[in-house]
């Protein structure tokens, strides 16, 4: 059984849609097995696993994906795991997240962010905060605890399965954990090959429909003194920008040990993408205008 943690703004969408495809009543969203699962927090959302009619319901499953913490293995000793997430470059990950929350008021988080006026850079200025100064702008614990994921070596903490280690101590936690349980790790920096790489190793059906969800274009967002903020950033993120790097250059190295296998791979995918999501739109249009009829 595969395990995705998916992290926060990481084309993880994208990758259970991928799933889906692949294995369809397989797939487990721990995620949406609850209504309320937003009120949940993320380092007790595989405690969900404890419940004895879900394990009943994961005797049939291939793959668990949610928003979770390493560790749901411990709750499910009867099947063989292995985990895999995706990783994202720390500025550009908690700059897609801000403006892509901030389109929605629906949310706590950007209801505070609005009443606060809280521009991106205070944003990312709260990975130097503590939980009880955030909390300060009303924020929930619940709020508190996807904020820091975001702003404070989140990745890195979530793949630790432990967020009360101190940064280094959770780098080396997760770096142990990746090194023993995962079968890969992917990046959205090099979606397409981090795809390949897992789909060959899940024996995943080709070709591969590629397609992003749920981006809010935050690159199309300029900001003043945006490297000075970058720069900051960095450096209260120093693990998951390690982290990021280090298996950014994992994946080019596999990619050019079957350099031939995988552009193939990569080529095959990109023509077939394409033309779904032209047919697509053709499909939508053409039932748009029957509707309207």
């Amino acid at each position: 059984m595969l395990i995705n943690l998916h992290q926060l703004k990481t084309a993880g969408k994208s990758l259970e849609g991928i799933f889906y495809r692949n294995y369809k009543e397989k797939l487990f969203y721990l995620t949406k097995k609850y209504k309320n699962s937003e009120k949940i927090h993320i380092k007790d959302m595989y405690k969900i696993l404890d419940q004895k009619f879900i394990k009943n319901e994961l005797k049939n499953k291939k793959v668990i994906t949610g928003h979770m913490l390493f560790g749901a293995h411990k709750k499910l000793p009867e099947f063989k795991i292995k985990y895999y997430s995706t990783l994202r470059d720390p500025y550009l990950r908690a700059k897609s997240y801000y403006f892509y929350i901030m389109q929605y008021n629906k949310f706590e988080i950007t209801k505070i962010l609005k009443k606060n006026k809280i521009k991106f850079e205070e944003f990312c200025d709260f990975s130097k905060l503590s939980k009880k100064k955030i909390k300060k702008y009303g924020f929930s614990n619940r709020a508190i605890e996807e904020i820091r994921l975001i702003v404070n070596n989140g990745q890195t903490r979530v793949i630790s399965g432990n967020t009360k280690l101190s940064e280094y101590k959770s780098y080396k936690l997760a770096k142990k954990n990746i090194s023993k349980y995962f079968i890969s790790l992917g990046i959205v920096e090099m979606y397409e090959k981090s795809i390949v790489i897992l789909a060959t190793k899940m024996k995943f059906k080709f070709p591969i429909f590629l397609n992003k969800v749920n981006s809010s274009n935050s690159s199309n967002f300029k900001l003043d003194s945006e490297d000075k903020i970058k720069k900051k950033f960095y450096t209260s993120n120093y693990y998951d920008l390690k982290l990021h790097r280090e298996y950014s250059l994992k994946i080019k190295k596999e990619i050019n040990k079957r350099l031939i296998y995988y552009n193939l791979l990569l080529a095959i995918n990109k023509i077939n993408s394409y033309f779904q999501i032209i047919f697509r739109q053709l499909f939508k249009k053409i039932i748009v205008k029957l509707y309207l009829k």
